[in-house]
């Protein structure tokens, strides 16, 4: 909270003179719009602050006191919530129906229930807690743990029969993933029934292998016996050892469950694939001279096998892919039937490939690009600058390809709407977004989110429009970004590429020796300019970094490593993330496009996809032959973004030198291990 501690630090100070500082002079402290604000509103916001540090110190009295005083603050409610929250243990049953019956309009009101559910499932409050819980919102009903507890209240109840309360118990047994503590209860009285029994907890291992959980399917085999006990040793040994699936042994343990033996020998099958494709392919075949599998079956493994090939970039892959029976076509083995010929410069191959596409995927910005490539290639050149021409009316990577192949300047197409600036004066004067505002200079984020999205739904196109311009102007980009997208605004350039924290990128960039536009274009790819953005697999901030790559690269830079923490601090993270960038640009010589690929899934995976020793390889072929669809889909966007960016910074048309013929160099022996981003 830098900007508001700050800022109510100046207020407090100007207030005892007598003077109100503008919001104006902190506008970039707080990545807000600037505002007149009261010298009532300045107050209370200081003390809103302070009353949640009061409350998270235990001074009880002295946050009730500053609470009375702040009723008509736009985020009281936030602080009745707050205090509910760490009062809920003591709470009666009477102040919980109030709060939740007084934000009846608010997600707090959810929050307040599913606080006041676990208290009453805690006690074992279990007919109030069905009261409540009927009440609550979908979202809250369909979360596992309250609806484990909710399926424990009915069977301990005389609502129901025996049969439905069976079939509500078996509906949390027959999971393939770990349950949540809060379903042991309805376990342990499925558990004491007659029909818990070794079909049943079959029933489960075989989910549990179907989404490889193993350690759950190895939890319930413990209570297995006979065949099925011996069915899941297989399984075991399978994923061990994918070979013995060819030994007799492991075709009479199903031999009265041919269909559960095809499953685990098509896994046999992609477990080897992992590690070796022409291995697979010979024990697929064996197989298959053996066992009769479906049609579905067999379609779906060849074509796996097949396309894989392509990913691999082996040299006849196009054959293996011609080679799949009718059945097994679909859009993927067309697509990857072009990529597979493009890889080895195979025009006539390509151009027999993009024949054999659907109409509908012809006509497909990528497709009619490398139409053009290939009909140029084979002597077609009218052809191809027809291709061409219909691309680079347009903005877009192969818009932009198309342009630099004409010899002409991108077009950029920007769409230039004034913000109706009333509207936008009048929605920001709404409580719900005087609501948001707050959180915003509070630095309550999430509670912002949630607001925010709360105050949207079901608007007006028109409306939301408004609100993607309010949102802009705030300089909550995040939101602006995902509103012009939701409304197909593609051209609203504004709202979707705005440039903040422009001055840190270029003086990062700058420092390092890279491109602050390429800088600018992972940071809108990676967050959409959240800093506080954290990903699933927990890379974090604007430029989503893995907090051992950051380390990794202060240690590096002779940085002091100041903790995970740091990393959403804009500056931080744009100042590590342009020096990661750097490092892999020493690695990988200076080539944007590979670069960027190995930002998204790792540098020791571009250096498996570089051609050969010695092949040329032109760059465009090299992008869109990336087996990863979301890498490809990445550096694609990289590269547009860049151009954009390139252009709202410089204000001209972009017609960069791009080198199209990629020659294999020697991979550096400074290559990270890791997949880090």
């Amino acid at each position: 909270m830098r900007g508001i501690k700050y800022y109510t630090a100046l207020c407090a100070v100007a207030l005892s003179l007598g003077v109100v500082p503008a919001m104006a002079s902190i506008a970039n402290d707080l990545s807000v719009l600037p505002e007149k604000s009261s010298t009532k509103l300045l107050l209370q916001r200081e003390q809103y602050s302070q009353a949640l540090k009061a409350l998270a110190s235990g001074k009880t009295r002295n946050f009730l006191q500053l609470k009375d005083r702040l009723r008509d603050y736009p985020l009281y409610r936030y602080l009745d919530y707050a205090y509910f929250k760490s009062q809920v243990r003591s709470a009666k049953k009477s102040r919980a129906d109030q709060f939740i019956g007084a934000y009846s309009d608010s997600f707090l009101s959810d929050y307040a229930r599913s606080m006041w559910l676990h208290e009453m499932a805690r006690e074992g409050r279990w007919e109030e807690y069905l009261h409540y819980y009927q009440g609550a919102s979908t979202r809250r009903q369909n979360n596992t743990t309250h609806s484990c507890y909710a399926t424990y209240a009915k069977l301990i109840s005389k609502q129901l029969g025996y049969a439905e309360k069976l079939h509500l118990a078996k509906q949390k047994w027959l999971v393939g993933k770990s349950q949540p503590k809060a379903c042991d209860p309805v376990m342990s009285w499925l558990k004491k029934q007659k029909a818990y029994n070794n079909e049943l907890i079959w029933q489960r291992t075989e989910l549990a292998l179907d989404k490889r959980n193993w350690s759950l399917a190895r939890t319930l085999a413990r209570k297995l016996k006979g065949v099925r006990a011996k069915q899941h040793k297989t399984w075991v040994d399978v994923r061990r050892k994918p070979r013995i699936i060819l030994q007799s042994s492991t075709s009479k343990t199903f031999l009265n469950h041919p269909q559960q033996h095809r499953k685990l020998s098509i896994y046999a099958v992609n477990r080897v694939l992992a590690d070796d494709l022409v291995e697979a392919e010979l024990l697929w075949a064996e197989l298959q001279k053996r066992y009769t599998f479906s049609k579905e079956q067999a379609h779906k493994l060849s074509r796996r096998l097949a396309i894989r090939s392509a990913q691999r970039h082996y040299d006849d892959a196009l054959r293996r892919l011609d080679a799949l029976p009718k059945g097994a076509v679909n859009e993927r083995v067309r697509e990857w039937s072009v990529r597979a010929a493009l890889r080895v410069q195979d025009w006539n191959g390509a151009y027999r490939s993009l024949l054999n596409m659907l109409p509908a995927e012809q006509v497909k910005p990528e497709w009619v690009y490398w139409r053009g490539r290939v009909e140029q290639k084979i002597g077609n050149g009218h052809v191809a600058k027809l291709a061409y021409e219909r691309l680079a009316e347009k903005r877009g990577y192969y818009s932009f390809l198309a342009a630099e192949r004409l010899g002409q300047p991108y077009a950029f197409t920007p769409e230039k709407l004034r913000a109706n600036q009333l509207a936008i004066q009048v929605m920001s004067d709404q409580p719900a977004f005087r609501r948001v505002r707050e959180l915003l200079l509070q630095e309550q984020l999430n509670y912002a989110r949630v607001e925010w999205a709360g105050a949207i739904k079901g608007l007006s196109d028109e409306s939301l429009l408004t609100a993607g311009h309010l949102a802009h102007q705030w300089q909550w980009h995040e939101q602006a970004i995902r509103i012009a997208a939701k409304l197909g605004r593609y051209d609203d350039l504004d709202l979707r590429f705005a440039m903040p924290y422009r001055q840190a990128v270029e003086q990062h960039a700058k420092a390092v020796k890279i491109d602050p536009n390429w800088a600018q274009a992972i940071m809108r790819r990676e967050s959409a300019y959240a800093a506080d953005a954290r990903s699933g697999v927990g890379a974090r901030g604007l430029m989503q970094l893995m907090p051992a790559t950051a380390k990794h690269v202060a240690k590096k830079q002779g940085w002091k490593w100041r903790g995970v923490g740091k990393l959403n601090n804009p500056e931080v993270n744009i100042r590590y993330g342009t020096a990661y960038l750097a490092e892999l640009s020493a690695q990988l010589d200076n080539e944007i496009p590979l670069v960027s690929a190995a930002y998204n899934a790792g540098p020791h995976r571009v250096a498996k996809w570089r051609p050969k020793t010695g092949v040329e390889l032109p760059m465009d072929i090299w992008i869109d032959t990336i087996p990863f669809k979301e890498t490809r889909k990445y550096v694609h966007a990289v590269s547009e973004y860049m151009s954009i960016f390139k252009w709202r910074a410089e204000g001209q048309p972009d017609q960069p030198e791009q080198k199209l013929m990629y020659t294999q160099k020697q991979v550096g022996d400074g290559l990270l291990a890791s997949s880090a981003r």
